[in-house]
């Protein structure tokens, strides 16, 4: 099995936005913020159980989600998935 971890690191850089004002030179075009996000992915650990968890039981992304458990705040619900989950061969996870 094979699993993975998401680490998400952001920056921001300025870049010339499309203003069609500007005259077509590059010194009359404002500047915008573009948030650039880097993903390094790992394996995914036992100590990251408790962070899915935490995650996963959040009652207001729970109410977003399209796929949740019935009880979202069920530990046990959550360990048994998980346990199915992660013995399955061919699974990849992503957290």
């Amino acid at each position: 099995m094979v699993g993975v971890h998401a680490h998400a690191a952001i920056r921001t850089v300025a870049v010339p936005s499309e203003d069609p004002h500007a005259g077509g030179t590059a010194l009359s075009v404002p500047l915008c913020r573009l948030t650039v996000v880097t993903i390094t992915l790992r394996a995914l650990n036992d100590d990251d159980l408790n962070d899915l968890f935490r995650w996963e039981s959040d009652r207001v992304a729970a109410s977003l989600a399209a796929f949740t458990r019935p009880d979202p705040t069920d530990r046990a619900a959550f360990e048994a998935h998980y346990q199915r989950v992660r013995s399955t061969r061919a699974a990849r996870l992503s957290a």
